[in-house]
């Protein structure tokens, strides 16, 4: 089977280009991608790109359209929208947090960073991206809002218990006034 013009393409600039390397070194990546802005329909995933996914990487094309059909339609119009900014402005990092559907149907959150690759005249013609899985990281987070939620509740009871036993107090202060007798709480 022939190599994928644009992974032999990656592993040339990874050769020539210490930013590459830098980037792709910078964290600990579940899946990459390398995207013909040219073409714009042609891409390559890694295989790990695929696997975090539950899939087979022979299972699917080197074709934008195939992560597409994946991702939160509300998350693919923003990371388009990011995409669109960072293409403008390489100041403007290409960085957010999106949800995939996995082929068995569960989310995966993932954070998807990229960075345009330009010309010679600053005009992007590639993009590289990585992927890293926070999932676990989501998931703990939604328990302990969750959890935060619990105990905000339980300290609304609680406060409201205490009210009702300072007037309870007060009412048993009262009565025993009008019996003559002393104050037991105040």
């Amino acid at each position: 089977m022939e190599e994928h013009y644009l992974k032999k393409e990656l592993y040339d600039l990874v050769k020539k280009d210490s930013r590459i390397f830098e980037f792709l070194q910078s964290g600990s990546l579940d899946g990459i991608w390398y995207w013909d802005l040219e073409k714009p329909e042609h891409e390559w995933m890694s295989p790990r790109f695929w696997e975090n996914f539950g899939y087979d990487p022979k299972e699917k094309k080197h074709l934008a359209s195939e992560w597409q059909t994946m991702i939160n339609q509300d998350d693919l119009k923003m990371c388009i929208s990011n995409f669109e900014k960072h293409k403008k402005d390489p100041n403007r990092p290409y960085d957010q947090i999106v949800r995939y559907t996995k082929k068995d149907g569960s989310i995966a959150w993932i954070r998807c960073r990229g960075l345009a690759i330009r010309d010679k005249n600053g005009t992007p013609i590639r993009m590289l991206g990585a992927h890293n899985d926070v999932t676990t990281l989501k998931e703990t987070e939604a328990s302990l809002h969750q959890k935060l939620n619990e105990l905000e509740q339980l300290n609304k009871q609680m406060i409201g218990r205490e009210v009702k036993m300072d007037q309870l107090k007060k009412e048993v202060d009262t009565l025993l006034k009008e019996l003559g007798r002393d104050k037991k709480y105040t």
